[in-house]
């Protein structure tokens, strides 16, 4: 009879642990058997990072924040808490988590991030080597070397990447241009394989530099490329699609292209949708934003400032636009200036990515 009173259904169980945030999780796996099964249990990574990733809040989204030590020329990883940033207590008191359990973290001085998504990051380490990483769980994974004619990627200024997860075939997938090819030579690795593969080659112009790694968007990656057959300065943004494996062109905002087209921009990510962080004629800077993917006309300006480069930007839990610049971010509210605020971290650069705290593993997907 006792043992009756103290027993708790497995689905409260479960309800409780899905409200729990990753670090807590990662604890509790400890707790028994059947408590690491449901933690581990694919669903239930896949339910609770949905309910992270939708959190008005922003608690479990992280800026990642690259710092350097002049004294050892080494590298550190930090982050910080997206929505923490946007409380008026920020100013007073910042601060970062250092992240050091990074792959080859003893042996490696620098790196890059390429991307990130489901709580997973792509990251190049100066040594040649390419990594899956979670940074909340600290589980990495080495992703083979790709060859093209014979090279691999030891550099990465040779390489672009994309990283995404592909829904349909439940896959995380890495998209790798040579860029010293023409046509330029991709392919495509497969996590749940674990091989790339060749596909077809990139036609669709020269990738751009301002594109960095692929943007995720409606579930297609997207590049910047410049268009050598039309007048200089010319670009477009082109798309592929994993269901098909095959590269698109994405309309671009004619507003813009009609007056500054010869400006190339970059791209980027906002709120979920595709947008442009545009060079103005008179020195300043705008953002298009493409409110229905796929239609030119709905490309709209939403943020002008007389400011001029290429920050990254996030959209705040209140709407307000947040802009970084090395180790600054200024929040926006339309074109008024709402703070600027530094982040407490000596050396401190953004990167441009925002992850997610996941329980995605990229050693067992």
């Amino acid at each position: 009879m006792g043992n009756n009173r103290n027993h708790i259904p497995v689905e409260i169980i479960d309800q409780i642990l899905y409200n729990l945030p990753v670090k807590s999780l990662l604890r509790f796996k400890c707790v028994s058997k059947s408590w690491l099964s449901m933690i581990t249990d694919k669903d239930f990574v896949k339910r609770h990072l949905k309910k992270s990733s939708a959190d008005p809040r922003f608690t479990h989204h992280k800026i990642i924040v690259k710092s350097h030590d002049k004294s050892t020329n080494y590298y550190n990883l930090g982050s910080c808490s997206l929505g923490y940033l946007y409380e008026e207590t920020y100013e007073k008191n910042p601060r970062t988590q250092i992240l050091i359990d990074r792959p080859l973290a003893k042996w490696c001085f620098d790196f890059r991030i390429l991307g990130a998504c489901n709580g997973l990051v792509l990251m190049f380490a100066e040594t040649g080597h390419l990594f899956l990483w979670n940074p909340t769980t600290t589980d990495a994974k080495h992703i083979p070397s790709v060859y093209f004619d014979g090279r691999c990627d030891s550099s990465v200024r040779e390489f672009m990447y994309g990283f995404a997860y592909d829904e349909a075939n439940d896959d995380y997938k890495v998209v790798c241009f040579y860029l010293h090819s023409k046509p330029f030579q991709t392919k495509m690795y497969s996590l749940k394989g674990n091989y790339w593969k060749k596909i077809d080659n990139f036609e669709k112009g020269s990738p751009g530099c301002r594109s960095g790694a692929g943007k995720l968007v409606n579930g297609k990656l997207h590049w910047l490329a410049t268009d050598s057959r039309r007048a200089w300065g010319w670009w477009d943004i082109v798309s592929f699609n994993f269901s098909d494996e095959k590269f698109e062109i994405v309309p671009c905002p004619r507003q813009y292209m009609s007056n500054y087209g010869r400006n190339i921009p970059k791209l980027v990510t906002l709120g979920g949708y595709l947008g442009l962080i545009c060079p103005e004629r008179q020195k300043g800077t705008s953002v298009w934003v493409m409110i229905e993917y796929g239609d030119a006309e709905s490309w709209t300006r939403v943020w002008t400032t007389k400011s001029s480069g290429y920050g990254e930007l996030w959209v705040t839990k209140n709407g307000d636009i947040a802009v970084a610049y090395g180790s600054y971010i200024v929040v926006y509210n339309g074109r008024k200036k709402l703070r600027q605020f530094r982040i407490d971290m000596v050396g401190a650069n953004f990167v441009p990515d925002v992850y997610v705290e996941s329980l995605v593993s990229p050693s067992t997907h």
